[in-house]
């Protein structure tokens, strides 16, 4: 994901009691091995609720698994 440097002020004050400051993300990357139209469904909610841009990618269980452990030094989703 892209991350946004300008954490709303709640979000600031969380962090700050935290001692860290949380990300804010603008894009999501998103595997799912669910029907290609429940993914879409999911993830267009998902943009609705939150004005995060998603990609849905749909893949295979297998496939996905695959590429998760291809991937587990460098996520890219």
């Amino acid at each position: 994901g892209q991350q946004q440097n300008d954490p709303s002020p709640q979000e600031h004050n969380h962090a700050m009691e935290e001692g860290t400051e949380t990300p804010k993300y603008d894009h999501l990357t998103v595997y799912s091995p669910l029907s290609e139209s429940e993914t879409l469904l999911y993830c267009s909610a998902f943009r609705k609720d939150t004005g995060i841009t998603v990609d849905c990618i749909h893949l295979p269980a297998g496939e996905m698994t695959a590429r998760l452990e291809q991937e587990r030094d460098n996520p890219q989703a």
